[in-house]
């Protein structure tokens, strides 16, 4: 009598392979899907990429790794954007020093005036207003906290107007 006969009832349907806990394993291609999925893509594309049937998608995200899977592959996408937007970030406020840097330079700005003969040193006021709208334009520009608050305040179209 063969081995398959003397074991009998279940035992004699079972199919050769790897136990069920490994069937169950979740997979490099289930890894990737995952990645895929954090980065935007749909049920059937991913399905179509990794080459298996969409419902295969949709078991492998009941499975309790998908959700490890998808929390990992988003925390290693945020750890070097934070650190290039803080790059970014300080870059942006040098380059916003400076500019203020150069704005209190401007703000002293002068002309020369001729009265009867002598000249004399005024105030450049066209100069130092450009200044500083080109100033708050790159202020509002590198730092968005200010490009909310700007959009909240109505506008004023009036105009400034010095009397000499």
């Amino acid at each position: 009598m063969s081995k398959i006969s003397q074991r009998g009832g279940a035992a004699a349907n079972e199919r050769p392979g790897p136990p069920a806990t490994a069937r169950r394993s979740f997979s490099d291609r289930a890894r990737r899907a995952a990645l895929l999925h954090t980065q935007g893509h749909s049920r059937k594309q991913i399905a179509e990429l990794i080459g298996v049937a969409p419902e295969t998608i949709s078991v492998w995200k009941r499975h309790p790794q998908w959700q490890r899977e998808l929390d990992r592959w988003r925390e290693l996408a945020e750890t070097p954007l934070d650190a290039t937007q803080m790059r970014l970030k300080l870059e942006s406020l040098e380059a916003m020093t400076t500019a203020l840097e150069q704005l209190q330079l401007l703000m002293g700005a002068t002309k020369p005036v001729s009265r009867g003969g002598t000249v004399s040193e005024q105030p450049d006021w066209q100069t130092r207003l450009k200044a500083c709208r080109l100033v708050l334009a790159i202020t509002f520009a590198v730092i968005p906290e200010f490009q909310d608050q700007h959009r909240q305040t109505p506008v004023d179209h009036r105009t400034l107007r010095i009397d000499r």
